[in-house]
């Protein structure tokens, strides 16, 4: 069955010692979209140049790859591991030069630094470069480091996941008919206070599953019930005996939420909704992540 989504571009930026994380975030940008596009109603569309560039003359190739990807995309996600990149004629390297641009076009900008070991055979005068660059962008903001391409592939949807907020979805071409349900799971931190190296620390201050009716009519009677897979439990609000929800109307527009999070970390979860429409029994499963 078709859906209605907005997609968001996303251009990897990054110098040419990191396929491996380039690779491994194409992967789990797809795994999100398989999952969770529908029900969120966004899709991601990574952008690499050496995938979606169009061979064209006119300009310098760094150019070109400005106006095809950076200008068109709606995040930037920018990767160093061990080089810093080939200098441009404009900027130090292609990627700094996307970065920039796209800071200067007020894109969101994410940038991760990998801390895995060196190669053998490391170049020290691009590693020094990268050392430099790092250094620089203390005073401009947040950067991450990354362990792993694993690592790193979660992080950056992690981060895609809170640029999500800042946009709004495309209206779908015609209004929707019925109750429509959203199901999704909000999980915000807030600084505490810095740990003893000066490392800020970080608590959760909303861990909710969030039930919303996109829809034109009342959902009567909603009710639900969460399933993670065995071996976690759940910390969750407003629960009877049987496990489902206590019922509620969800009139169209409203929204309600639920304190719920799982015991053992971040896990996917399965949850059943029930309600009645205009005298009918419905019933709907989601997936969605919990953390």
């Amino acid at each position: 069955m078709t859906f209605h989504a907005t997609v968001v571009q996303v251009l990897v930026a990054s110098p040419g010692d990191t396929q491996a994380e380039r690779t491994a975030i194409l992967a789990e940008t797809s795994r999100w979209n398989g999952r969770y596009a529908r029900g969120r109603e966004f899709v991601f569309s990574p952008w690499l140049y050496e995938l979606h560039s169009t061979p064209i003359l006119g300009d310098r190739p760094q150019a070109i790859i400005n106006s095809q990807g950076v200008d068109r995309s709606d995040v930037v996600v920018a990767v160093f591991a061990a080089r810093l990149g080939s200098g441009t004629g404009v900027d130090i390297s292609g990627t700094t030069e996307e970065i920039k641009r796209a800071r200067k076009k007020g894109i969101p900008v994410h940038v991760f630094f990998s801390d895995a070991g060196l190669p053998r055979d490391v170049d020290v005068n691009q590693l020094q470069k990268l050392r430099e660059f790092q250094e620089s962008l203390k005073d401009e903001g947040l950067y991450a480091s990354y362990s792993d391409a694993k690592d790193l592939a979660r992080q950056v949807i992690e981060a895609l996941e809170f640029d999500l907020d800042a946009f709004d979805a495309v209206p779908a071409p015609e209004a929707p008919s019925g109750v429509k349900l959203e199901v999704r799971h909000d999980h915000h931190k807030e600084p505490t206070r810095p740990n003893k190296q000066g490392k800020m620390q970080y608590r959760s201050a909303v861990r909710d599953l969030v039930i919303t009716n996109k829809g034109d009519a009342t959902a009567e009677d909603l009710k639900l019930h969460v399933e993670v897979p065995e071996g976690n439990r759940l910390k969750m609000d407003d629960l009877e005996s049987d496990g489902w929800t206590s019922p509620q109307d969800l009139t169209e527009g409203s929204s309600f939420n639920l304190l719920c999070f799982p015991r053992l970390g971040r896990t996917d979860a399965q949850i059943t909704v029930r309600w009645i429409e205009n005298g009918e029994k419905h019933t709907r499963r989601f997936t969605t992540q919990i953390s």
